[in-house]
């Protein structure tokens, strides 16, 4: 039974059909093409009967992406969805109770219910950066956010996003991180722009990549 499946940079609009029937499928990583373009943003259908055996879904860097259904991929431990087009949490992402890592950088994603997440509580490492819509102004919302995520290590923001906490709220959350063991991360390219910032220190905030998924199970 084939267990892994890379289809990158290929410029495809959409999946054969058959792809939907590789149940035993564990990897699928699908960057850099134009999902979406043919079917008003949506995701491509044969990822939905994969079914929940799949555990790294990646479809990074589609543009034209808005719309992703995981609803049906309950085994997902990684997923990678950065550089969409995506507005919205994936449907169906309460559901996917065994996620590690997601990573959902570089997206137009303006808003978070509390209601969608509460039930990822296996998270280890979260990237929200890049969203530039995203309201992240209150120090109460994000300390709420990563108190529904028990096992989160690391949270991936950027300098836009942590540059609007005030000094008492950055050591707030910086705070309330450390006492979780967690640690805030920024891209490395905010590097310039995190030494100006007077808040820095007290989110004890670490210099890193983007978060990116390697194609390992």
């Amino acid at each position: 039974f084939l267990r892994w499946l890379e289809i990158e940079d290929a410029g495809l609009a959409d999946l054969p059909r058959e792809i939907g029937g590789l149940t035993a499928l564990e990897t699928l990583l699908l960057a850099s093409n134009k999902f979406g373009s043919r079917a008003l943003g949506q995701c491509p259908r044969a990822i939905v009967g994969i079914g929940s055996a799949l555990r790294f879904l990646r479809l990074d860097d589609n543009p034209e992406l808005a719309k992703v259904n995981v609803k049906t991929l309950s085994g997902l431990t990684r997923l990678s969805i950065c550089g969409t087009g995506l507005k919205a949490l994936p449907t169906g992402i309460k559901g996917l109770v065994n996620l590690t890592d997601l990573a959902l950088a570089r997206n137009r994603i303006g808003k978070i219910a509390f209601g969608d997440i509460r039930t990822l509580v296996r998270l280890e490492r979260v990237d929200l950066s890049y969203n530039s819509e995203l309201a992240l102004r209150k120090t109460e919302t994000l300390i709420q956010l990563v108190g529904m995520w028990p096992a989160l290590r690391s949270l991936h923001l950027d300098c836009q996003q942590i540059g609007r906490l005030a000094g008492a709220d950055a050591k707030r959350l910086g705070a309330h991180m450390k006492k979780k063991g967690a640690r805030v991360v920024a891209d490395v390219k905010d590097a310039p722009l995190m030494r100006k910032a007077a808040d820095a220190a007290a989110l004890q905030i670490e210099l890193g990549a983007e978060t990116t998924l390697p194609g390992e199970v």
